[in-house]
């Protein structure tokens, strides 16, 4: 059933009709559009991202908002992409029957726009920055038995599709243009459990009719943990810096696109900084330099097609922790299928994405650059986006080669106990491969 729906969603896109629609028409023009919505929680909210499961670190206050940014690129065919980011340690795509997670956020949003474009809620990647500073939309970090707090999530049901509904009002013609840099020296893996790392900063830009950026997208990887454990203000944490300067220096909005981050924490190089607000920002600065330096090669995308294929699946969980919280605690939410003695994630959202000449493939949770790399020559396009946490965060998603060469006991102690444990990786990939996007099998030239 999951192999066919995805199959459903690559036909209609390649321009076969269903249920008496007319076929998609041959897209000749870009439109483009974005809007914002602070969702800052109430004070007292309890933080994600620090400290053990049930830990409940509580927010005193807030340094910068919490934002929910919504960017719409669509077409004439009518196709659309829309891609939110929320400073969110993540986000799980159900909650079970606690509350809507970001399944039922999707679907909401088709109902205010699904009609202008010809979309389903698959269209759409809202991804977590996994910002430390935000709310926990999780669960792992509340009390006993509890899931996030249900006011919240209602509101998050309420501003994220109505933020979704001013982009779409608001969209016109535009152009789509891509860049590929790096940032080297920056980030690095936990105790050297790796070597690897994926340093690209892959940059798309939009802009109205007129050459006027409408909003700068970068996708980096990095965990946004600038700010330690002691800090209980909200924040988007470095991601706040790298929104500040971006749009100071070109007028519009920028939005974050969290990469391949499992076990991506701090590099060689470092900000400086007087004091951990100021060496944070300085964090964000450096990012926005990059992409900066790099705006002067933009190239505008030459195909305005928008392709998509998706599927959910289903993982094994056998991280032994999360299993315990779930049989003796009640939490994290989410449904669970049990199958005699195993329990499996039910509906892991998977996708990838076609923009014109740029390429997305959505991980729901915490890749490993290795991964992050090889799905990156699984694409046919020059330009090439690897979204984390996106549509869900099922935890550390690690390849078994991974697994295999670490010798500093890192990602057995603490990754592969934090997620779905030691096939998460090999579950999502293989879930990749069934979609049959590789290769260009399902790309536009």
């Amino acid at each position: 059933m999951r192999v066919l729906v995805a199959l459903i969603g690559a036909l209609l896109l390649a321009g076969v009709g269903c249920s008496g629609e007319e076929p998609l028409r041959t897209p000749t023009q870009f439109f483009v559009g974005y809007a914002e919505a602070d969702v800052t929680p109430p004070i007292g909210t309890i933080m994600g991202g620090y400290g053990p499961p049930g830990g409940y670190r509580r927010s005193t206050g807030t340094h910068d908002p919490i934002m929910a940014q919504v960017a719409i690129i669509a077409n004439d065919a009518p196709q659309a992409f829309v891609y939110i980011t929320m400073d969110t340690v993540g986000y799980f795509h159900d909650f079970g029957d606690w509350g809507p997670g970001i399944a039922a956020v999707r679907q909401e949003i088709v109902k205010k726009i699904g009609k202008q474009f010809r979309m389903t809620p698959e269209h759409i990647v809202l991804a977590s920055t996994h910002s430390h500073s935000g709310p926990d939309l999780t669960g792992f970090w509340q009390q006993t038995n509890q899931g996030p707090d249900l006011v919240y999530l209602n509101t998050l049901l309420e501003a994220i599709p109505a933020a979704a509904k001013e982009a779409a009002d608001g969209i016109r013609p535009g152009t789509v243009h891509y860049v590929m840099t790096e940032l080297v020296g920056y980030s690095g893996r936990s105790e050297d459990c790796s070597d690897v790392l994926d340093n690209s900063v892959a940059v798309m830009q939009a802009r109205d009719a007129a050459g006027t950026p409408v909003f700068t997208i970068a996708n980096y990887a990095k965990h946004p943990t600038s700010l330690g454990s002691s800090n209980t203000l909200f924040s988007g944490d470095y991601i706040w810096g790298f929104r500040e300067e971006i749009l100071a220096r070109t007028g519009a909005p920028g939005l974050y696109m969290q990469g391949g981050i499992a076990a991506v924490h701090g590099g060689p190089l470092g900000p400086s900084g007087a004091d951990e607000w100021e060496s944070t920002y300085d964090m964000g600065r450096i990012l926005a330099d990059a992409v900066q330096t790099a705006l002067p090669s933009l190239q505008q995308s030459q195909s305005v097609e928008i392709r998509h294929a998706y599927a959910t699946t289903m993982c094994q969980l056998k991280s032994e922790l999360v299993k315990t919280l779930i049989e003796n605690a009640d939490f994290p939410k989410r449904f669970w299928n049990n199958q005699g003695t195993e329990l499996w994630a039910d509906e892991v959202p998977i996708s990838w994405h076609q923009v014109g000449d740029a390429e997305f493939a959505s991980y729901p949770g915490e890749a490993t650059p290795e991964l992050s790399l090889l799905s990156k020559t699984k694409m046919v396009s020059q330009f090439q986006f690897l979204v984390g946490l996106g549509n869900d965060e099922i935890g550390y998603l690690i390849d078994k080669e991974s697994i295999a060469k670490d010798t500093s006991g890192r990602l057995e102690g603490y990754e592969l106990t934090m997620g779905l444990g030691e096939d998460g990786g090999q579950c999502v990939w293989d879930a990749h491969t069934a979609l049959g996007w590789f290769d260009g099998a399902l790309a536009v030239p």
